[in-house]
């Protein structure tokens, strides 16, 4: 029979909080932008690349559209593509956000890179615990967005980009927005939907307005916990409120699209008027496209730093768009407000993987394009006062580029002292 001071241990260790809360000493937040998925979509290869992209396959399009002249160790495996690239991408897209939601044991790589060693079974732990939240640079669907009457011939062709339902299950596009359309909607932000993880899909100059309206309609994004407030004017569900794991709410809002669609002083204002989300709360301003240095569009530093001192809790800048392999991340002082502020530009877009070289263009044995290889994590650590940033690719499961051979750039990082709680208090 248990004595009194055992039950008493016994009721205290009942009162303890499990093992992973009371690992909540670490109040380090994670909050992860994912840069232009576009050519994970990838409408027009769909088209070209209906029954296979494998250069081992004699009857592979790709192949064909070559006149078979593509050589070359690149050309003769194709390890890159399983399938078509349409359904390459859109099982990079499952394993990307298996990967952002921590359902690490869900990434499935087989038929990719089996003959590159990139995706053999992980052994490593985890880079990092499943992002606190996800938020999108713009570019997720391989559609251009074009102003009124400047649409390309061969998207007049396909049968545009125009439709008058707003019905969210995409029976009314053409095959090809509709085939890409479901991708991102189903193999992508359903997924980190069902996780649970707050999110924040970011419209691109490849996401047309009408078909970012939609994406919201059918997450039912309006509905989410984490949902703060739409801009009226453009109608963008774009200023989420969240919570992570131990209570530290930030604000993130998205300057519309800032590319081919040009802020108007109205949404400018709007903006402003919610950083902070009504509570002065650390906030992540996303813009398209608008970021660092001579690229900081007027849109975004008409907020970052024409209006500083309205807008102090301005803590992230980050933008993507830029259509080349790189990412920079700066921690600048702001001369207005004297707050330090991270400008954080994060693309990957036209890493060559596998490219049998000029005689495989311009449709390739292999793909070219690895926009979504990578994301980029922002850990705010308030106990050892510091910031980090660096860019993590699942498929390499490296913090660097992959070794595939192009001369490429390597990935970027930071690490600096930043007094978190000095400036957000808890």
């Amino acid at each position: 029979m248990a004595t009194g001071a055992a039950l008493a241990l016994l009721a205290l260790t009942a009162l303890a909080p499990p093992a992973e809360l009371s690992a909540s000493a670490d109040r380090t937040v994670r909050l992860c932008f994912v840069p232009d998925t576009q050519h994970f979509t990838s409408s027009v290869v769909w088209l070209r690349e209906r029954n296979s992209c494998r250069a081992d396959n004699p009857d592979a399009p790709a192949l064909k559209a070559t006149q078979f002249t593509c050589s070359g160790t690149s050309c003769a495996q194709s390890p890159y593509c399983k399938g078509t690239w349409f359904d390459t991408g859109r099982q990079l897209l499952r394993n990307l956000a298996y990967d952002l939601t921590g359902q690490w044991d869900k990434e499935d790589y087989t038929g990719i890179g089996e003959l590159d060693g990139a995706t053999k079974p992980r052994l490593d732990p985890p880079d990092h615990p499943r992002c606190d939240a996800i938020l999108s640079l713009g570019d997720m669907i391989d559609i251009p967005s074009f102003p009124a009457g400047t649409e390309f011939d061969w998207t007049k062709k396909l049968g545009g980009t125009a439709y008058v339902s707003n019905n969210p299950d995409y029976a009314d596009l053409p095959d090809w927005q509709k085939a890409q359309a479901d991708s991102i909607d189903r193999d992508f932000w359903r997924i980190i939907r069902g996780s649970g993880v707050p999110y924040l899909p970011v419209p691109g100059n490849h996401d047309p307005p009408k078909l970012y309206r939609r994406l919201t309609a059918a997450l039912l994004f309006d509905k989410s916990p984490f949902f703060y407030k739409a801009e009226p004017t453009r109608r963008q569900q774009n200023a989420i409120l969240f919570a992570t794991p131990t209570g530290k709410k930030f604000c993130a809002l998205n300057l519309t699209e800032g590319i081919v669609f040009r802020s108007t002083p109205d949404e400018v204002q709007w903006v402003v008027d919610n950083v902070g989300c009504g509570g002065g709360y650390p906030t992540i301003l996303l813009q398209h496209g608008g970021v660092l240095g001579e690229k900081l569009l007027g849109d975004t530093a008409d907020v970052v730093t024409h209006r500083a001192a309205l807008t102090k809790p301005v803590f992230v800048v980050a933008g993507g768009h830029w259509g080349v392999a790189q990412s920079s991340k700066v921690m600048r002082l702001n001369a207005l407000n004297l707050r330090r502020q991270l400008l954080l530009y994060s693309n990957w877009q036209e890493v060559a993987l596998h490219s049998g070289g000029s005689s495989c263009q311009p449709n390739g044995a292999s793909e070219v394009y690895s926009g979504g290889l990578y994301y980029t994590v922002v850990e705010i650590d308030p106990v050892a006062k510091r910031v980090r940033a660096w860019d993590w690719s699942p498929y390499w499961r490296s913090r660097q580029m992959g070794n595939v051979g192009t001369g490429g750039p390597s990935t970027s990082a930071i690490d600096t002292e930043y007094d978190f709680d000095a400036i957000f208090p808890p």
